[in-house]
């Protein structure tokens, strides 16, 4: 994001230097994206006449995966609470089944744990009927311009690419037009190509995903710690491979005399007999090796990656402490760190996710649809983490004879609940219309009977 005057207009000048300014964050997304494929500084270091394993742990991967997982590993849900507008809401929720928003989602996620923020452009289909669309767009071929207010409001989003060698193309938006202009290698003195045209939404369709508000990916922070782990472990392996190639000390024996024949048959006949003959007392051999403490080493170690993950929010899953069958309180306890993570994302995700709302549903007005109040959809992150159902049926129970909670929303606690059982929810309304299944108070509101 590039804070200007709200009254700033955008000239071929200005957008230029809007451009270099996020092209200084490439060394950036380019250092994480190789952490995250397994490109560390390890591989790239040398050693003379010594053992240079080069083992690259992918920590980064590992905190990126699951941090993306846990916030949208589940898909999104979507409710509609408004009094009108239904039927708008249906065809966005149809269109986002269409499109697989939920591997777009994920997509995104991913995208904003490694760099620390992604990019998303709305777009009308090329259809005969065109509807509106999303696309993830590369962190580093966009950037949004935005006005020095306290809100912030988006006045020009930048999408920018290489055509080819020599050219590139930039992708001006602001709330009504698209404009677009041919420049050279760097982007440097762009010339408008054609005339603007409506994109068809009501605002900038270019959204910026923040991870959090310092930019940052997931791993960003402990690069230099997963760079150290690494080079422990390589020692390690390394101290192993100085030991199985020491050096073999003989004292007082006619092992070396003769010529280099005798010498090389002596060498041959040792390493195939694996037996070493002395003939007087005076004669020992011993091996030349140096003592290794691999106890302490594997200390530091285990305490380094701990701090990674402790730094990280992101939790050890392969530790003792997730070894055994923990209950629901006790694995929430040792999951508040990673909880306290994921609702920082989370919190910028929804936003993303409302203005993709506002977008969807400004497209479908322009087209003559009804008109939707997106304040009125309720947005439901869904945790991916295993549920113990057994301990989850026992609250279920104790909550079913109170009469408080509906139907739907008990189901939901369970990991076995899908469409399938919501369609068999819904059939049981339709067969029993009788039934209030919206009053807290009905007493047969709660028994599952057969749906589940």
């Amino acid at each position: 994001m590039i804070i200007v005057d709200k009254d700033t207009i955008a000239t071929p000048s200005l957008i230029t230097k809007w451009i270099a300014k996020h092209i200084e964050l490439y060394k950036k997304f380019t250092k994480n994206h190789d952490y995250y494929n397994g490109k560390h500084e390890i591989l790239d270091l040398e050693k003379e006449d010594k053992p240079n394993n080069k083992t690259v742990i992918n920590l980064a991967k590992y905190i990126t995966v699951m941090a993306t997982n846990y916030l949208v590993g589940k898909q999104v849900d979507y409710s509609y609470n408004g009094e009108q507008g239904k039927e708008t809401f249906d065809k966005i929720m149809d269109l986002y089944k269409r499109q697989s928003m939920p591997m777009h989602d994920k997509l995104m996620a991913k995208t904003m744990s490694i760099s620390g923020l992604s990019y998303e452009l709305a777009y009308m289909s090329s259809d005969e009927k065109p509807v509106p669309k999303v696309a993830d767009i590369s962190e580093y071929d966009a950037e949004i311009i935005c006005d020095n207010t306290v809100e912030h409001n988006c006045l020009y989003g930048v999408h920018f690419y290489k055509a080819d060698d020599d050219k590139t193309i930039i992708e001006l938006y602001d709330s009504t037009y698209k404009t677009t202009y041919q420049a050279g290698a760097n982007f440097v003195n762009p010339k408008q190509v054609g005339k603007p045209e409506a994109h068809g939404f009501d605002r900038v369709p270019i959204t910026e995903l923040k991870n959090n508000d310092e930019i940052q990916g997931d791993f960003e922070q402990n690069i230099k710690a997963i760079d150290s782990y690494e080079k422990i472990f390589a020692e390690q392996i390394n101290d192993i491979e100085d030991f199985n190639d020491a050096i073999l000390m003989l004292y007082n024996t006619n092992f070396y005399q003769g010529d280099q024949k005798e010498f090389e048959d002596r060498r041959k006949q040792l390493k195939k007999d694996k037996i070493l003959e002395f003939t007087s007392k005076e004669q020992s051999a011993a091996w030349l090796t140096k003592i290794m403490d691999q106890s302490k080493i594997s200390v530091l170690a285990s305490a380094l990656r701990a701090d990674i993950h402790a730094t990280s929010f992101v939790p050890n899953m392969t530790d003792v402490n997730f070894a055994n069958n923990s209950s629901g309180v006790a694995m929430q306890y040792k999951l508040i760190g990673f909880e306290a993570l994921t609702s920082e994302k989370q919190t910028f995700f929804e936003k993303c996710l409302r203005r993709r709302l506002k977008l969807f549903a400004s497209a479908l007005k322009l087209l003559g649809g009804q008109e939707i109040n997106v304040q009125d959809i309720t947005i439901t992150f869904n945790r991916s983490l295993p549920r113990n159902d057994v301990e989850m049926a026992s609250i279920v129970s104790q909550v079913d004879n109170r009469n408080i909670i509906d139907k739907e929303t008990l189901g939901k606690q369970f990991s076995f609940y899908n469409e399938d059982v919501k369609k068999n929810l819904e059939k049981e309304k339709e067969e029993n219309p009788q039934i209030d299944y919206a009053s807290v108070n009905n007493p047969g509101l709660y028994s599952f009977g057969g749906s589940f």
